[in-house]
């Protein structure tokens, strides 16, 4: 008698085949899934770390840097001279490129960082899996909205 580990039907290689596949399909959209969650969590991380240097500055002068509303990819650095103007201390340095796109506004009083998440963040009050629009606003203010 001849058992071969391999020697089954068409019919079970079929159907092994397709759960195979299957598996490869569903490890691939949950790693796609994942990243697209760890690029939002790294936006907020990158937004935070701007706006708080927003704050350190206003702590020492009273005022935010006033801009009218611009992509922060153009902001390369904050010191105690403003928005990309070379000084003695720096507030803010860029250190990499940001995840998506970031608009910076500020009136001198109020500044606001609009940006957009792509998943489902019930945190901060997107409960659609499409994500949705947020702002950081004065004083470390995060809202979002889908």
């Amino acid at each position: 008698m001849n058992m071969s580990l391999f020697n089954y039907s068409k019919k079970v290689k079929v159907i092994l085949l397709a759960i195979l596949l299957l598996l490869v399909f569903s490890t691939i959209t949950l790693l796609v899934f994942d990243r697209s969650r760890v690029k939002d969590l790294e936006l907020v991380e990158q937004v935070k770390v701007f706006a708080t240097a927003l704050e350190k500055y206003y702590d020492k002068f009273q005022i935010y840097p006033e801009s009218k509303e611009i992509n922060l990819e153009t902001i390369s650095f904050l010191t105690e001279n403003g928005l990309n103007q070379k000084g003695e201390v720096t507030y803010y340095q860029k250190v990499e490129n940001f995840k998506r796109p970031v608009s910076f506004l500020s009136s001198g009083n109020h500044y606001t960082l609009k940006f957009n998440l792509k998943n489902k963040w019930g945190l901060w009050g997107l409960d659609s899996w499409r994500g949705g629009e947020c702002r950081m606003l004065s004083n470390l203010a995060l809202s979002c909205q889908s």
